[in-house]
């Protein structure tokens, strides 16, 4: 489920000291792969934000991502996480009725 995917994204990003160029296009590869399985409003913030840290791996190089950066990273995982999980309970309750 792509809840459950935003949520251990978040947590790996928090629990990272230092994340590198390489480390960043792969989060970037993995935004981008949760957004084709998140609902259409959290898949295109997930889009953006990949296109962002990609963006980010190749502008500076050398340059990681601060603790402050990964911290409003991982929060933004957690509430697209949740938003998710908000418009698939919609969905499914629309569904069901």
């Amino acid at each position: 489920m792509v809840t459950n995917r935003l949520r251990a994204l978040a947590q790996q990003i928090r629990i990272q000291s230092q994340q590198h160029p390489v480390a960043q296009a792969v989060l970037a590869d993995r935004l981008a792969a949760a957004a084709e399985e998140a609902p259409a409003p959290v898949a295109d913030r997930l889009r953006e934000t990949a296109a962002g840290v990609l963006a980010l791996s190749k502008a500076r190089p050398w340059d990681p991502m601060t603790q402050a950066e990964r911290e409003q990273l991982a929060d933004f995982l957690d509430l697209a996480a949740g938003s998710a999980e908000r418009v698939a309970v919609r969905q499914a309750a629309g569904g069901a009725a």
